[in-house]
């Protein structure tokens, strides 16, 4: 007796809500305006196919990372189509330390906002051209 299995195949300009296809990670690092000058801004810009979403987080100068490598490889992984409830898109993995880098991830995918049907508008200021002004670092990946 032969059985035929049916493959579910995603349509990568089709895809269903529980997936999300991430093309851009962009990680501004910029000092701080904010607090103690000596602390850091990181703003992580996310573009996928649901819209941009932003987050940011303030870190002391002794908490900043020796360098910003580590991080690229870890936000590398995200790049492409996943299920939404994949573990590993929100939650740290365990030979990674710092886990400052998942919880900026997580929060840029929870504040996706469809750019097609509103403005990006915040009380932050996301505008590109500051950002890549003020910025120590920049990394983008694709």
């Amino acid at each position: 007796m032969t059985m035929q299995s049916e493959a579910i195949l995603v349509d990568p300009v089709e895809q269903p809500a529980d997936f999300i296809t991430v093309n851009r990670i962009e990680l501004f690092v910029l000092p701080s305006a904010l607090h103690e000058p000596s602390d850091y801004r990181l703003c992580l810009r996310l573009t996928t196919d649901q819209g941009i979403g932003w987050s940011e987080l303030f870190i002391d100068k002794s908490e900043k990372p020796r360098d910003w490598i580590m991080w690229s490889s870890v936000l590398l992984r995200f790049i492409g189509t996943f299920y939404v409830g994949t573990p590993v898109l929100f939650k740290p993995v365990s030979m990674i330390k710092d886990v400052r880098v998942f919880y900026l991830f997580a929060a840029a995918t929870l504040s996706l906002t469809d750019t097609r049907s509103s403005c990006l508008t915040s009380k932050y200021d996301w505008n590109e051209a500051v950002l890549f002004k003020q910025a120590t670092s920049y990394i983008s990946l694709f």
